[in-house]
């Protein structure tokens, strides 16, 4: 299966462009004042049913001005329904894998620097930070840094976060022709599933005909296969295989609802065509749906938790006590981040202020000059420990928790970080 990739496409309703320059500084290569790219992305509300020309501009990088195609990435599924229709037998050129959750990242060679190159969905170079709204940090004796996208790349590969892609062993085998799709998955940037450690799957190669701009599918029955690979196994993991018979077997198999959320889902793939489907495990999309409204499923936790109603909610609402739990750990990390900032801060004098976190400030303040300075004129003085901060929270409304409790969503979305 090959896609024709046009660089002159120009519909601002379905596709967008961006344009991203590399200095000098930032690449690899040398002997250029750095290098520029174009960037199309579909935009995904925007898209039918019937838009099948704006299926493959998923994620496209270019090089600009030369309009190359350099690297693509997976087009967009089908539905499970459409699928069945375009391969209405299942024989064994129909492929169903473990669906991957995770971050999308691209390798592909530049030749223009000489170097191996990563992109994200939106993105070249994968050198900035996302800090998901729905984690929590426990500050250490070290200010809290998150990763950027390429240093969980390296991490998954085993090597020195540091290290430049063109000196990493791993990818001296790989062709330059190809860009390879893989899904990143990494403890400090998680969806829902736990991930332990940093994993990379590849998901996907297509080959590069740079001169006509054409892109052409290669199947996993294919690259699985390379020899390149042998010699990285745990290294680089390949999605898990399934075997099935019929669609309907698939579909009397995805539709029980299991309590143990280990799997997003399955991917169905024609192994030819590159068509794919997903369909998800429906305790995860159950879960998902739950937390696509997670500020106002947090503060209904919270307003019950005020009031001590949780457990008497759950035993009403038992589906949502995954969620919950969530929600408790999430808040006890918090009070956990309080103390240990007060700690470090008021107790130990080993970091700065302006090396703690924002929303931890104004509390250790409060909490020494309002709790603790004034115990030591009693005969009760008080300690800042946990049960301690957790009664100074106790004080606080709903609203207010909530808005400390997604202080890092807040800022993300207003782009502040």
């Amino acid at each position: 299966m090959h896609y024709k990739i046009d660089a002159s496409i120009n519909n601002v309703l379905k596709i967008k462009q961006k344009y991203y320059r590399k200095s000098l500084s930032q690449c690899a290569g040398s002997g250029t004042g750095g290098v520029s790219y174009s960037i199309y992305n579909y935009i995904k509300n925007n898209i039918s049913g019937n838009d099948f020309d704006y299926y493959p501009y998923r994620s496209i990088i270019m090089s600009s001005p030369e309009n190359r195609v350099l690297a693509f990435s997976p087009i967009k599924s089908i539905t499970f329904q459409q699928f069945c229709k375009v391969n209405p037998y299942f024989n064994n050129d129909i492929i169903v894998n473990e669906w991957i959750e995770g971050t999308m990242i691209n390798l592909f060679f530049d030749e223009r620097i000489q170097s191996w190159e990563i992109s994200t969905k939106s993105s070249v170079g994968g050198d900035y930070v996302y800090k998901p709204y729905n984690t929590s940090t426990i500050l250490s004796s070290a200010p809290t840094k998150f990763k950027t996208y390429y240093k969980m790349f390296l991490e998954a590969l085993l090597e020195d976060v540091e290290k430049p892609l063109n000196d990493i062993a791993v990818f001296s085998n790989f062709s330059k022709k190809y860009s390879y799709s893989f899904v990143l998955q990494h403890p400090d940037n998680h969806i829902l599933l736990n991930i332990a450690k940093p994993r990379l799957y590849l998901v996907n190669v297509f080959e590069m005909e740079h001169n006509t701009n054409r892109v052409a599918y290669i199947s996993p029955i294919v690259y699985e296969n390379w020899g390149m690979f042998s010699d990285i196994q745990g290294v680089i993991l390949f999605p898990k295989r399934y075997k099935f018979n019929t669609y309907d077997e698939i579909v009397e198999k995805m539709g029980v609802l299991r309590s143990k959320i280990d799997s997003a889902g399955i991917v169905l793939t024609n192994s030819l065509s590159g068509e794919r489907t997903t369909i998800r495990n429906k305790s995860y999309d159950k879960l998902y749906s739950l937390l696509k409204v997670y500020p106002v499923n947090q503060y209904q936790y919270l307003c019950l938790k005020k009031v001590n109603k949780v457990e008497e909610f759950l035993s009403k609402y038992p589906s949502y006590r995954i969620v919950f739990d969530r929600f408790e750990q999430e808040y006890n990390h918090f009070i956990t981040n309080v103390h240990n900032s007060y700690y470090m801060f008021f107790v130990k004098k080993n970091i700065r202020k302006e090396d703690l976190t924002t929303k931890y400030i104004y509390h250790i303040y409060k909490l020494h000059h309002e709790i603790y300075l004034p115990s030591l004129s009693s005969v009760d003085k008080r300690k800042i420990t946990k049960p301690v901060i957790r009664e100074y929270f106790q004080n606080f409304e709903p609203h207010q928790i909530l808005y400390y409790l997604n202080y890092e969503r807040r800022e993300h979305v207003m782009g502040w970080v």
